[in-house]
């Protein structure tokens, strides 16, 4: 064979060269497409779809990418999601203060903005994405992370008709819808403790949002503005930080030393938009409903999912929780912090690296968020490192102290240097030392003569209630003190002019018989509730076969029953500190503790186990005899105040409800006054100076004859005009006073009245 036919046959049989392989083009990750969204919808947020998108993005993409960095792994976010809205709640601080600090010495001398606010944000996210870049893909979370179906999303439509309900209750429409979402919440209480084995984990907790939003909403969306006594002065700290643009350290009050009033409002109200009221009214209400939930997740590490649905319920159903919260912007984010600073703390499916950086991290946000509940934190978690090193001498399974201490230390070094040298806003803490210094400890002041001290205990500080007729001579006695400056007038002593006390405003019931019956039912469960977290926390201490979370939770709640017993024994620590909001940032672990006493008692013997869910579906409906009194959906039935979240009246609508009429007068008034002046207020009139105008300052509380100066100006709202009530304020609490509209028109003239409110001078 030649060589040519061999080289021939060579180049047939030669397999044919493959095409080189194109590379592949990596794409890019997930949160980069929701960072474009993000900035379409800030840049967009004149349609209120936008808003809402914007302001769902804030709340989980920061934290999402932060948690990724931190190394926290998805299984741990699932198990508790309140990690992803903190995580941003802490972004969000961080970059809004940074941008404050920075901004001016780059020149710009409003940095709360939304163009420097949106840059430095996209700016924290990409370097939080790349810093996550190389994590395990265990540390990735998905959507389904936090809703695996959409029809899950339900329970999202009671806040929906809360909206509404609000709305037409403001235009005098009737409080129907009201009462349909009060029910539908109350119903939901025992039907999904029933039906509660057979639901999804994330199913059972979208309903608790759901509804605890839902009542909160009723509260926070009545009238055009906010809604409260504190959150009045909050607002105006939060207005005038949108208003500059920037915020200021130094000498501060606590509220202004407070980023969760300034930075942290300002910041979300220029990304997302609108009016900066609704900030407070629907924003800060959507992120503390997760409290709740946050209850509810810790709950299902050790409990049941009816245990843990019926533990979140004792939350949703209390009075503090729903109504009072609403009032009190701070703590709505202080909470949220320390309810993702304690699930920190008691997970153990953290890393120990993982951990120890969450709950620093969260622990300095905490201080800048709310001082009160960092030092309740700083407390328990030092209580908690003790009981863990006390604990493990023994031969059960041991807790880890380490944790605890990193908690203590770091919240308690920030807490120093902010509220020292960074804004000199200590007067919260010379408070507590004068308070102390002068009182001393006050061990159960209301205890009266023949009294035991455990009746005095559970009954709490109780002072004599004052009358009209003794207010009016101690507030004339003490202004004739030390206000020596204000002149009276002479017909100011004449006896037609002195101070009658003001009509109940109360609604008649159909059945009054039954208002003694509910009121002793609230008691009862009410007091049940407290002593089962107190004998659920010895349990879980004490029970051998405790895991180390549920000892740990176990320690957690011995020191918040702690807490909760010095405030009720002390009479100077009940006054420095509100004893309800104290309660319910206690409640994160109590509710846990209690659900978990009635499991454990029977389940001790297989004969019990078959009455755990008659139990816990029967304590479920006690929880709802509760929220019929808590919420007011009782008072058409039994009488008594109408509550403010169903009617235009009574006592909370008189003194919370904010007019149009009103913030035009007290602008008018801001306006027409001299420099040198003496203005009046009642208590509330107070918070409407502070919130519309700078008239905030020595303003006179006590609109009575005999402590008018004859040169007053006297600033009448909607009650005090309409509804011919004031309030005087003693050292046992407010007073109800008809107010002295007879000695104000003889003495006095209108010289400004908008129909419903009125300024008077002379």
């Amino acid at each position: 064979m030649s060589s040519t036919t061999v080289t021939l046959r060579a180049e047939r049989t030669a397999p044919a060269e493959l095409p080189a392989p194109r590379r592949r083009v990596p794409l890019p990750p997930p949160w980069v497409g929701l960072l474009l969204v993000l900035d379409v919808a800030v840049a967009g947020s004149a349609l209120w779809l936008c808003r809402v998108v914007a302001a769902v993005l804030l709340a989980l993409l920061p934290g999402q990418l932060a948690l990724q960095a931190l190394r926290v792994p998805a299984t741990s976010v699932r198990r508790y999601p309140v990690y992803l809205v903190a995580g941003s709640v802490a972004v969000l601080i961080a970059t809004g203060l940074g941008v404050d600090l920075v901004g001016p010495l780059l020149g710009e001398h409003a940095p709360l903005r939304r163009l420097p606010l949106g840059v430095a944000l996209d700016i924290v996210i990409v370097l939080l994405g790349l810093a996550g870049r190389r994590a395990p893909d265990g540390c990735r979370v998905v959507s389904a992370d936090v809703v695996a179906r959409a029809r899950w999303l339900w329970p999202l439509l009671l806040p929906l008709a809360s909206v509404a309900a609000a709305a037409r209750l403001d235009a005098g429409r009737g409080n129907t819808v009201a009462v349909a979402v009060l029910v539908a919440v109350a119903l939901l209480v025992p039907a999904c403790a029933v039906a509660a084995p057979r639901m999804h984990r994330q199913h059972l907790s979208l309903v608790v949002y759901g509804a605890g939003l839902a009542v909160m909403l009723l509260t926070s969306m009545r009238s055009a503005y906010v809604v409260g006594y504190d959150i009045s002065s909050e607002y105006a700290d939060f207005h005038r930080t949108v208003t500059s643009g920037i915020w200021h350290g130094g000498h501060l009050g606590p509220y202004e030393a407070m980023l969760s009033l300034t930075v942290l409002p300002a910041t979300l109200h220029a990304l997302v938009g609108g009016q900066d009221v609704w900030i407070f009214k629907l924003v800060y209400p959507a992120l503390f409903a997760l409290f709740p939930v946050a209850v509810y997740w810790l709950a299902s590490w050790i409990l049941s999912r009816r245990g843990a649905f019926v533990a979140a319920a004792i939350v949703l159903v209390q009075y503090y929780f729903f109504q009072q919260q609403p009032e009190i912007a701070r703590q709505e984010i202080g909470l949220l912090v320390f309810a993702g600073l304690l699930g920190a703390l008691l997970d153990r499916s953290l890393g120990r690296r993982a951990q120890l950086a969450l709950v620093a991290a969260l622990g300095a946000t905490a201080v800048v968020c709310h001082y009160s509940t960092s030092y309740v934190a700083i407390i328990e978690c030092l209580v908690v490192a003790a009981l863990a090193a006390l604990g493990s001498l023994s031969r059960a399974r041991r807790v880890p102290a380490l944790p605890w201490l990193v908690a203590a230390l770091v919240t308690a070094g920030v807490a120093f240097v902010w509220y020292v040298p960074v804004t000199h806003s200590t007067s919260n803490l010379t408070f507590v030392a004068h308070t102390f210094k002068r009182n001393g400890i006050a061990i159960l002041p209301g205890r009266q003569n023949g009294e035991s001290v455990f009746s005095a205990y559970f009954n709490g500080v109780r002072q004599p209630p004052p009358t009209v007729a003794s207010y009016q001579r101690d507030i004339a006695a003490l202004y004739g003190r030390y206000e020596r400056f204000i002149v009276p007038l002479p017909d100011a002593t004449e006896a037609r002019f002195d101070l009658r006390p003001a009509a109940p405003a109360e609604l008649a019931g159909r059945f009054p018989g039954l208002a003694g019956g509910l009121s002793t039912a609230e008691l009862l469960i009410q007091q049940a509730i407290n002593a089962l977290g107190a004998l659920g926390s010895l349990v879980l201490t004490l029970r051998r076969r405790s895991g180390v979370v549920a000892r740990a939770i176990g320690y957690a709640g011995l020191a918040a029953t702690a807490v909760l017993a010095a405030s009720r024994l002390s009479g100077t620590v009940a006054a420095d500190y509100n004893s309800s909001r104290l309660f319910l940032q206690c409640l994160l672990v109590l509710a846990v503790a209690e659900v978990a006493f009635i499991e454990t008692v029977l389940a001790r013997r297989r004969a019990l186990r078959v009455l755990r869910p008659v139990a816990l579906c029967g304590f479920a409906l006690a929880l709802a005899v509760a929220f019929l009194g808590n919420s007011g959906l009782s008072a058409p039935l039994v009488g008594g105040g109408p509550p403010f979240v169903l009617y235009n009246a009574g006592e909370d609508f008189n003194r919370l409800d904010v007019s149009a009429q009103e913030q035009a007068s007290a602008e008018w008034l801001a306006a027409a006054v001299p420099r040198r002046r003496v203005v009046y207020a009642d208590n509330y009139g107070v918070l409407r100076l502070d919130e519309f105008t700078g008239l905030n300052q020595a303003v006179f509380t006590a609109i009575t004859p005999r402590t008018l100066d004859q040169h007053a100006w006297v600033y009448a709202t909607r009650s005090n005009v309409e509804g011919h009530l004031t309030w005087g304020q003693t050292s046992h609490g407010q007073l109800d006073v008809a107010f002295p509209a007879s000695f104000l028109d003889d003495e006095f003239d209108v010289v400004y009245s908008s129909g419903s409110t009125e300024v008077f001078h002379r």
